[in-house]
């Protein structure tokens, strides 16, 4: 990633800007002044933000872009935020990047599946016995999980969904008509 700053203002050598990411680990990184000495460049390799996101889920950082003044050590943040950093996808291992959820809904739907090939909810052998789950519960949680899942996958967007909603004319009330 790379970006530019122009700060007319806040001149180099007297000012320094550093780019900070923080979050699981922390980050920064100081901008180039450009020959001008008011123009900031700031550039991040993919390699120095490999180790930020360890994980296959992604990570939210927070960041600030922050001023400071190399002769009297005043300092001004610029901007800061959240961002969310990405894993690279090009290094996970296969099904890496599922959900809690989906994997949920996987091990379910694998012993609702095992489960309509045995005909027992509960046994005993021996004086030890079983009891599984009955099938209409975890038929109840595969709909729950896929729901999950979906709303994963599908999240809302705007203020919220939308709702038909049908309100019946009372009996004892006449229509209004037009006038």
């Amino acid at each position: 990633m790379t970006y530019h700053r122009v700060l007319k203002d806040f001149p180099a050598p007297d000012w320094k800007l550093t780019y900070w990411l923080a979050g699981d680990r922390v980050l920064s990184t100081d901008a180039v002044p450009d020959a001008d000495n008011v123009t900031f460049r700031i550039r991040v390799e993919a390699s120095d933000t490999s180790s930020l996101n360890a994980t296959a889920k992604p990570v939210i950082y927070r960041y600030v872009e922050r001023l400071t003044n190399q002769l009297t050590g005043e300092v001004r943040d610029l901007s800061s935020g959240a961002v969310q950093v990405n894993p690279n996808i090009a290094s996970l291992a296969p099904g890496q990047t599922k959900s809690s959820n989906q994997k949920i809904l996987d091990a379910l739907l694998a012993r609702l599946e095992g489960r309509i090939t045995q005909d027992a909810e509960s046994y005993s052998i021996a004086g030890r016995s079983i009891a599984r789950m009955p099938v209409a519960q975890v038929a109840k949680m595969v709909g729950t999980y896929r729901y999950l899942v979906y709303r994963e996958l599908n999240p809302p967007t705007g203020i919220g969904e939308s709702v038909k909603v049908y309100f019946p004319e009372p009996d004892h009330v006449p229509p209004v008509w037009p006038s």
